[in-house]
């Protein structure tokens, strides 16, 4: 989830798919799209749709087949070291990162 005051928002995406889509390419050496169809941006004006949006976003790794027959304490457990989310930053202060702004969920 991003946030800019600016709205250009879509300029950015496309800066970053095209340079880091290179830079994988090179480093992988592989070449062709690295992302498959278009991001989707969507406007957050209320404080509870962006609670939404944010449950989606960190519980998305565990909607999975195997993760559903999992307990909910290795779901959590799961999520927590899940390299991916900034979920453990929400609930452990010690694992916040500098980059993300978690105030405003």
């Amino acid at each position: 989830m991003l946030k800019t005051l600016l709205g250009n928002l879509g300029e950015f995406m496309r800066h970053f798919n095209i340079s880091y889509t290179s830079y994988f390419n090179r480093r992988y050496k592989r070449s062709g799209h690295l992302y498959q169809g278009r991001y989707k941006s969507m406007l957050i004006d209320s404080e509870k749709y962006l609670s939404m949006v944010s449950r989606y976003i960190h519980l998305n790794p565990i909607r999975t087949k195997v993760m559903s027959k999992k307990s909910g304490k290795e779901k959590l457990g799961f999520l927590i070291k899940y390299k991916w989310s900034s979920f453990a930053g929400f609930i452990i202060r010690k694992k916040m990162d500098e980059l993300i702004n978690y105030g405003p969920v």
